[in-house]
């Protein structure tokens, strides 16, 4: 006989389960002798007892599976303050965290968008930042944004350098361009020197771009500085 004590601890009666698992009574045999009515009730008697001890087996085998079932469950359920005080601690760190409130996602994009035009430098075109805000400020889907900035600064670059040209006297003429040259040379050995430090993988490639990006504004924005001092 195979007692399933997980399933008497499943909310089924104990002692249903056990009444249920009872041995089969035997079935009668017809004794027409007082000799065989006594072995009939002798037979009878020894089912009897097998069936009551099978019924205390049950019971006891029921008790002790469902004991530590019934413990385990009431650890795992929390109480009811304890549900509330973990409720409470959630409303809490929603008000806290601007990213739940309302407009929390838009705040969010606004502090992205701040920091990233903190730390660039002056120059760089409205197109750049849109086109940023359009990546959600990842690195490896901005570099098509970072290609088209550096073309646009490296043409402003250009023109700026040919308006300082024409406003300059000959001597300056010269300086200038000896000036420029130190500056494309010096360019590309920070560049060669980024390969190292940064290395070749896709964001830290994307981080070099970035970084000739700014240098080219930075130029441009030393250009232009020269030029205005010189039209004054």
């Amino acid at each position: 006989m195979t007692i399933d004590a997980k399933a008497s601890c499943s909310g089924l009666d104990v002692a249903r389960v056990a009444m249920d698992l009872k041995a089969p009574k035997e079935p009668a045999i017809g004794f027409d002798t007082v000799s065989g009515g006594s072995r009939m009730a002798e037979h009878e008697t020894d089912a009897a007892a097998r069936r009551l001890t099978t019924a205390v087996l049950v019971l006891l085998i029921a008790v002790v599976a469902c004991k530590p079932t019934a413990q385990a469950a009431s650890d795992d359920v929390p109480s009811p303050e304890a549900v509330t005080n973990e409720l409470e601690r959630d409303r809490g760190h929603r008000r806290d965290d601007p990213s739940h409130s309302a407009g929390g996602v838009a705040e969010t994009a606004y502090d992205e968008e701040r920091r990233f035009r903190s730390r660039s430098p002056k120059g760089l075109s409205e197109s750049y930042f849109s086109c940023l805000k359009r990546t959600n400020y990842r690195a490896v889907e901005s570099a098509s944004c970072v290609s088209s900035e550096i073309e646009r600064q490296d043409a402003r670059l250009n023109r700026l350098y040919g308006e300082l040209m024409e406003a300059l006297g000959e001597d300056g003429k010269d300086d200038l361009r000896q000036s420029q040259r130190a500056w494309i040379k010096l360019a590309s050995s920070d560049m060669e020197l980024e390969s190292h430090i940064y290395g070749n993988e896709i964001v830290e490639n994307a981080q070099k771009h970035e970084n000739r990006l700014f240098r080219i504004c930075e130029r441009a924005n030393l250009l232009e500085k020269y030029l205005d001092t010189v039209e004054l």
